[in-house]
């Protein structure tokens, strides 16, 4: 995602108060809930994707939270990850023009 001058600061202002409060309400917490302010880091190519992909899944095996990436709830990138997940569009140029469905046969 690419927003141009302030949208993107305004985007991430609105999400934090409005998660914080809604999260606040489900767990009975107030007070602060982020820890910092965010910072919009640019991932410009495939090899920089890799590595914040990468920090990511190692998160929480370094917080001890699990002991392998794969153990992380939620994990739905996985089968991606793997290699064995069935592909539900062709990329642009593989044929035709855009995105095509591809259905199993």
């Amino acid at each position: 995602m690419w927003a141009r001058g302030a949208a993107l600061a305004c985007f991430m202002q609105y999400l934090r108060a409005n998660l914080s409060k809604k999260v606040g309400r489900l767990v009975d917490w107030s007070g602060g809930f982020w820890e910092r302010r965010y910072s919009a880091e640019p991932v410009l190519d495939d090899t920089a994707l890799v590595g914040r992909l990468r920090y990511v899944l190692a998160h929480g095996v370094k917080e001890g939270l699990v002991e392998r990436s794969a153990e992380w709830p939620g994990l739905t990138c996985l089968p991606q990850l793997l290699g064995s997940a069935r592909r539900l569009f062709r990329p642009r140029g593989e044929s035709g023009e855009g995105p095509a469905p591809a259905y199993p046969a």
